[in-house]
């Protein structure tokens, strides 16, 4: 059987996170936890104990494609076959049948780099599940089983990136260098996006939608790298690009309707679009 090793990228995590941390431990052959706080947490630390567990600290908030090089590397270090990237908010729905699908759709194919998981699926949530594997164009990290033996031809994360449209970047990436994404499809789970609030219009109540209600910080990272990504995979898939770039406005549009901050927000997307045109990437502390 191939070895498994989970990595959970963690920001000041709460008992919350423990638990859904505990929803899969027994599912893979090991837990690497890797922490973007300031501070060490004493939960972790004393989890770290355990034989499964391995607690480590960056000691700041290094980005999340940093953190999941790190744990990458710690994966290897470990001679896992395969990494089950994991955010701290998710869990799965059934975590046994969960992984064990994600393994058997990726050695179906050698040339699988990532297995995604559905994510926050009512269908499957219920027991309605879809039997097989199914290509895709990208995926989110959350979720998503990833085969460490092609890392080194594939690369690893951008870490110039921070966060946001790090995973995509690295799906379309990995498909430039004639790997497949691909989907469990038995393989579920519950997954948090931004503070998502459902909303509609008073003048036409039939109307709702849902809005994430992201930061301006993440308004910022959100449209900078999403700029990079389109310029970056135009010429190779212009197809995903343009329904990206439609999907990233119909958002916007929901920001000046329904969100908060509109003002400050607008504001983080100039400052997006002129850092993106000074190739100025990394952190950024404000906007």
């Amino acid at each position: 059987m191939p070895s498994v090793a989970a990595i959970v990228v963690t920001y000041n995590p709460d008992r919350s996170v423990v638990d859904n941390i505990l929803n899969y431990i027994d599912e893979v052959d090991s837990i690497i936890a890797v922490d973007n706080s300031e501070k060490a947490h004493s939960r972790f630390v004393s989890f770290a104990e355990r034989r499964k567990w391995i607690y480590v600290q960056n000691g700041t908030n290094l980005g999340i494609a940093r953190a999941l090089n790190v744990g990458m590397k710690e994966a290897q270090k470990r001679h896992a076959d395969y990494a089950l990237l994991m955010d701290q908010d998710s869990r799965f729905f059934d975590a046994a049948s969960s992984v064990s699908a994600l393994v058997a759709c990726m050695e179906a194919n050698k040339s699988n780099f990532m297995v995604s998981s559905v994510v926050n699926t009512k269908g499957l949530e219920s027991g309605k599940t879809v039997e097989g594997c199914r290509e895709v164009e990208v995926c989110i990290t959350s979720g998503t089983l990833l085969n460490l033996s092609l890392v080194e031809e594939v690369g690893w994360h951008r870490e110039k990136l921070f966060i946001d449209y790090v995973d995509l970047e690295y799906a379309l990436r990995a498909r430039r260098s004639g790997y497949r994404i691909v989907q469990a499809n038995r393989s579920a789970i519950n997954h948090c996006l931004g503070n998502s609030k459902k909303v509609s219009l008073r003048w036409l109540p039939s109307y709702s939608t849902y809005t994430t209600n992201h930061s301006p910080l993440r308004r910022y990272y959100r449209l900078r790298n999403a700029l990079y990504v389109w310029k970056e995979f135009e010429a190779f898939d212009p197809v995903w690009v343009r329904r990206n770039r439609r999907f990233f406005l119909n958002d916007i549009r929901k920001v000046l309707l329904f969100e908060t901050d509109r003002r400050s927000k607008i504001k983080a997307c100039y400052r997006a679009w002129k850092d993106y045109r000074n190739n100025a990437f990394g952190k950024k502390e404000r906007v």
